[in-house]
């Protein structure tokens, strides 16, 4: 097939010796000396933590001299940061079916006429009686958080969501040589 896409990668590892080749290495940083992030500081939120650790060793040498060689490698992250996060969440009144007057100017929303969806009917003063606000309904409004960006209907709810990213990597080799003209390796 002319013109497909494709990709090959290539692995190389170097053979054993009898040497001991020992690395380690570390890098890190925190938020102790990171300043506050512009959305954060204008929706007073608290700095978010940005907490990376990057670390690893590796260890090569002979098992058995000229013959038997290995060598081992392992590398950890540690990747704590918040990222900052916003959301439309329901108004006070909207959990409560309060679409009226009072409401509108207090939030500085223009509602839609509510009617009885059975009889077609307006609600009196634009207010779903709360006889007819269903119990499932209100539970999960009740998960959401309440609005902490006053005199916003629409994006009035904002965090520092905190993202995690973890990782483990090894990798091993054996060389052997059972002849000075055959070798075998493994990875």
């Amino acid at each position: 097939m002319a013109g497909a896409p494709g990709a090959a990668v290539v692995v190389s590892t170097k053979s054993g010796t009898n040497e001991v080749h020992l690395l380690g290495y570390e890098y890190l940083r925190n938020s102790y000396f990171d300043a506050n992030d512009f959305f954060s500081n204008r929706n007073g939120l608290a700095k978010p933590q940005n907490n990376q650790n990057q670390f690893g060793a590796n260890i090569g040498g002979p098992l058995l001299r000229n013959k038997l060689f290995g060598f081992f490698n392992y590398e950890g992250t540690r990747i704590h940061r918040g990222v900052s996060r916003t959301a439309t969440v329901p108004l006070p009144n909207e959990r409560i079916g309060d679409f009226g007057p009072a409401a509108q100017a207090t939030y500085g929303v223009k509602y839609p006429t509510i009617a009885d969806p059975v009889t077609k009917t307006s609600f009196p003063h634009n207010q779903i009686p709360t006889a007819l606000l269903d119990p499932v309904a209100l539970r999960l409004l009740a998960l959401f958080p309440q609005p902490n960006i006053p005199g916003k209907q629409t994006n009035n709810f904002t965090r520092n969501a905190g993202l995690v990213d973890n990782n483990d990597s090894y990798a091993g080799r054996i060389d052997w040589n059972p002849t000075e003209k055959d070798s075998v390796f493994g990875r």
